[in-house]
């Protein structure tokens, strides 16, 4: 009895619909995913002269999701120097998307220059463990000299083109320099002009400082007795009065001076002596009442303000500037009556 197995026999149909099911369920070939992609490199000639730019142009075709490592460029790429780099902007079409590599390149040596392969790797977003390498072509670019042959000499290709002067250069600085000099001489003419100048005075309008100071006297008058506050108050005013007359009519700073202060100065003005000693006089009384608080009489007070009146009169300017201002005023005053 023989336990050898037997050979089973299956359909020819069976085992065809087999292979197929074996064939599709296998993964696709990398060839396939590699066949998507194409790198593919040109230049824009093969000839040159010395200094001229080459342009190599790399065209990258590939299906969406992918992404490229292109090779890192110093100055020199073999023989030549890289000029500029560019990366075009990516093109989408119905069968996948390009995007254009450009390199500028230039040679400043006769010979056979070789533009070397440069090697750009495909990477897929979906899986980046797999990377595919390619490679563009190398290319031989004869570069030739601009001179004739057997020449050496280097010449313009075409002589200098002469400039014509309109105007010589000696005649230029000497119309700027006189120029220069007026300028200068004009802005120290307006400069001086305006610190000599004497402004105009308007009779009409302009109030003497007499006229100001009589003015507010006049607004002091009282009527009664007075308070020591009052009275204090009083002399205060008049000193105030007295002390503004004197800068608007001698031109002193008294408001900021103290009375021994205003008698050193005003000696230097045009202002009569005995009116001096009147002025040091009566300041120095109105100051007693003003900081040590030296009390006064109704009628000591009125003293004082009958003699500021009268020093402001002696001292008035005499000229035909305020004749119009007074009359007007005495007119007005009649009127009043």
């Amino acid at each position: 009895m023989s336990f050898l197995p037997t050979a089973i026999k299956f359909p020819k149909s069976v085992i065809i619909i087999w292979a197929l099911v074996v064939l599709v369920s296998l993964p696709a070939p990398v060839a396939a995913q590699e066949s998507s992609i194409t790198i593919a490199s040109r230049v824009d000639t093969t000839t040159a002269t010395i200094g001229d730019q080459i342009h190599l142009t790399v065209e990258m075709s590939y299906p969406a999701g992918t992404r490229f490592r292109l090779p890192e460029l110093r100055e020199q790429l073999g023989d030549f120097e890289v000029v500029n780099v560019r990366l075009g902007a990516e093109q989408k079409y119905s069968h996948g998307n390009q995007r254009d590599w450009v390199l500028t390149l230039a040679v400043f040596d006769t010979g056979q220059a070789v533009i070397p392969a440069l090697e750009i790797a495909a990477v897929s977003l979906e899986d980046s463990s797999q990377v595919l390498r390619f490679s563009t072509d190398e290319y031989a670019i004869d570069v030739i000299s601009v001179l004739p042959p057997g020449t050496t000499e280097i010449r313009d290709i075409k002589a200098p083109f002469p400039l014509r002067r309109l105007v010589p250069w000696d005649y230029i600085v000497f119309i700027l320099l006189l120029l220069a000099i007026a300028g200068a001489g004009y802005f120290y003419y307006r400069r001086w002009q305006r610190r000599n100048t004497e402004l105009p005075l308007d009779e009409k309008y302009i109030e003497p400082p007499d006229i100001i100071a009589l003015q507010r006297l006049e607004a002091l008058q009282y009527e009664g007795d007075l308070s020591v506050a009052e009275i204090r108050q009083l002399c205060f005013a008049i000193s105030e009065i007295l002390r503004e007359y004197l800068e608007r009519r001698y031109f002193v700073r008294a408001l900021e001076m103290s009375t021994s202060e205003i008698a050193v100065v005003i000696g230097e003005t045009e202002m009569a002596s005995e009116y001096q000693t009147e002025l040091i006089s009566l300041l120095q009384e109105l100051d007693l009442v003003k900081f040590a608080k030296q009390t006064l009489a109704g009628g000591e007070a009125a003293a004082l303000w009958q003699r500021a009146g009268r020093f402001v009169r002696q001292t008035r300017r005499q000229t035909d500037l305020y004749k119009p201002l007074e009359s007007e005023r005495d007119s007005q005053a009649g009127q009043t009556k």
